[in-house]
């Protein structure tokens, strides 16, 4: 049978991938709260005591990988034309933008009368022109969690020129753009510069991407037997190698470097292992925090200002007591994923579904279509079953600076 060869974005949503995302939300959520509770705190402290202070940052490095899996899994077919580059750049570009200026905008009128609110850790500075552009900054954005926003376009330019390559040379390309990481980062240790770019281009952080993308490329070639094993495992290199890191260094928080280790990696294998789950007809454990992985961009956005604000209320009209203290931090959980579900109800999929409307590719496409012959179109292995429902979603990947954001949260 002839098809017309179109972009293959439309893949099966995985579900406990996203479930995923949505429970490293939850821990990030959880460790921001925590510094709330400090702050506006009553009585003993609850959540605080917790290791989600110390361990809610290693969501950020889960949403790196699922970030970078997601990449590659949703643009297979995308590459070797500018069509591919266009429609790629078009969606990254109204699927982080629009939502990050509408949560700016709303902080913005506070830094502007009441600046001694905003990034009050990093001395009440901001740099406007980059924090909307989502730009390499010796400060951190309006809202501070937006600093994994610009790691996160770093690598969606990067990806872009990938795009104009032949498919086929992906696996070499994500290995070359791997040493250029590896070669920035023996750079910056060696230099130690206080240039943004210089930094950000010397994150080892950027490798966490690619190995999500390499995740995408080997499970496309071939799905584990045994990917509940791979989740264990996991889970064991990630609790006990940080078990083994405090032991050693006698630090609770884990430098970069470290976290690619005892984060990162195990991240690929629960997204690995999850994969192959929903892959191979298997019920996801995760899928039903589907939900919260759909909306964690929203959420992500507006979790901050949400328990603050509510923090901020609750020192003005908080009673003592520990059935309070525990009502208060059950509204403030409650009250950020409502938030942040209404925001990607009525807020997110509405923008998006404009802006494909006007997506450029569509209409490039739609002309191709007219003037070329039909073409075959090839059938991948391994993903070739999930080529129908809607495509897989990225949301950008949240969280970091966690002392930096705790210190804020906690001015």
């Amino acid at each position: 049978m002839i098809q017309i060869a179109m972009l293959p974005s439309d893949r099966v949503m995985l579900a406990s991938v996203q479930g995923l995302r949505g429970l490293a939300l939850l821990a990030v959520v959880l460790g921001h709260l925590s510094f709330v509770e400090l702050k506006y705190g009553q009585v003993a402290l609850v959540l605080y005591p917790l290791p989600f202070k110390t361990h809610g940052h290693a969501a950020v490095d889960t949403f790196f990988v699922i970030s970078g899996f997601f990449i590659v899994y949703t643009t297979r077919g995308w590459f070797g034309s500018a069509r591919g580059v266009l429609a790629f750049a078009y969606r990254r570009f109204t699927r982080i933008y629009p939502l990050w200026w509408f949560y700016s905008l709303l902080v913005l009128p506070v830094f502007l009368f009441h600046p001694h609110m905003v990034n009050s850790a990093d001395g009440n500075q901001v740099n406007l022109f980059t924090s909307f552009l989502l730009l390499p900054d010796r400060h951190l954005p309006l809202i501070p969690v937006g600093w994994s926003l610009v790691q996160e376009i770093y690598f969606c330019a990067g990806f872009s020129l990938l795009l104009f390559l032949p498919e086929r040379r992906l696996p070499y390309a994500l290995l070359a753009w791997a040493s250029f990481d590896l070669a920035m980062i023996a750079l910056q240790l060696a230099i130690e510069s206080s240039n943004p770019w210089l930094k950000l281009l010397g994150s080892p952080l950027n490798l966490e991407f690619l190995m999500g993308a390499a995740v995408a490329l080997v499970a496309e070639q071939r799905l584990l037997k045994r990917p509940a094993l791979a989740i264990a495992i996991g889970l064991i290199l990630s609790f006990g190698g940080y078990q083994m890191y405090v032991s050693v260094t006698g630090n609770l928080l884990v430098d970069e470097f470290n976290r690619v280790l005892l984060y990162g990696v195990p991240a690929c294998l629960y997204v690995y292992g999850l994969v192959s789950l929903e892959l191979s007809g298997q019920p996801g454990p995760l899928s039903r925090l589907k939900w919260m992985g759909n909306s964690s961009y929203s959420t992500y956005l507006g979790h901050v200002l949400v328990i603050s604000g509510l923090g901020r209320l609750w020192a003005q009209i908080g009673v003592p007591g520990h059935l309070p203290h525990a009502l208060f931090l059950a509204v403030c959980l409650i009250a950020s994923f409502v938030a942040g579900e209404l925001s990607y109800r009525y807020l997110e999929k509405p923008v998006l579904r404009f802006a494909k409307r006007y997506d450029p590719s569509r209409r490039t496409v739609a002309s191709e279509a007219l003037a070329k012959p039909a073409v075959l179109v090839q059938a991948r292995p391994a993903f070739a079953a999930e080529t129908t429902t809607k495509p897989a979603t990225l949301a950008a990947s949240p969280y970091g600076h966690e002392k930096l954001i705790g210190d804020n949260i906690n001015k």
